[in-house]
């Protein structure tokens, strides 16, 4: 059994304030534990007031931090998989939320065909249980093929570690579409097994 770990970067809107890409990551690994650790063991390095930090969120760690959790998470034996979308003025959506809920059905789909047997955890988007219900539903749409097993879980990232790891590595693809700043994604040019981006949404 394989464990992926799913996060977003941007968002799912299309007003004027909204960012330009929405990402979805997703951090597949067979020993999961082993990421929380890593995220663990990079907290006792801070200084001991950084340590009370309740979640080392990407969006708000200085791009040092950032670099360095990225080197050592290539350094772990992990895949990663990265769906993104271009946004336009005006979304071919009627509600945002279904951008997002497809870029993480098509993130599942490339899972599931790595990994048929697959637990994934997805960072709690939602706290109304039954957005959370359309959201599994939606992902499901990926589980095309007999044989295939998806169990789904909903995790609080600032309880997650690994969940962290997720949010690390969509906030790197982040800078790369929307900065222009390839940097921290290509830290993990080994590791990334699919990187997808879909124009025009």
């Amino acid at each position: 059994m394989e464990y992926g770990f799913l996060d977003e970067a941007g968002d799912a809107g299309a007003g004027p304030r909204s960012s330009r890409v929405l990402v979805v990551a997703v951090v597949l690994a067979a020993a999961p534990q082993s990421l929380r650790r890593e995220v663990k063991k990079f907290r006792t390095r801070l200084r001991k007031k950084k340590r009370q930090i309740p979640e080392l969120k990407a969006s708000q760690s200085v791009p040092a931090w950032n670099r360095k959790r990225l080197e050592r998470l290539a350094k772990m034996d992990i895949e990663v998989v990265v769906v993104a979308a271009e946004k336009t003025a005006h979304s071919r959506f009627q509600e945002p939320e279904e951008l997002y809920r497809l870029l993480c059905a098509q993130a599942l789909e490339e899972c599931l065909r790595r990994f048929p047997a697959l637990t994934l955890r997805v960072d709690k988007r939602y706290t109304n249980p039954t957005l959370r219900t359309v959201q599994d539903h939606a992902i499901r749409a990926a589980v095309k093929q007999i044989g295939q097993t998806l169990v789904i879980e909903h995790g609080d990232s600032a309880h997650d570690p690994a969940l962290q790891q997720a949010d690390l590595v969509a906030w790197a693809f982040l800078q790369k579409y929307v900065q222009g700043d390839d940097s921290f994604a290509a830290l993990l040019q080994d590791r990334v097994v699919v990187e997808t981006v879909l124009r025009g949404w």
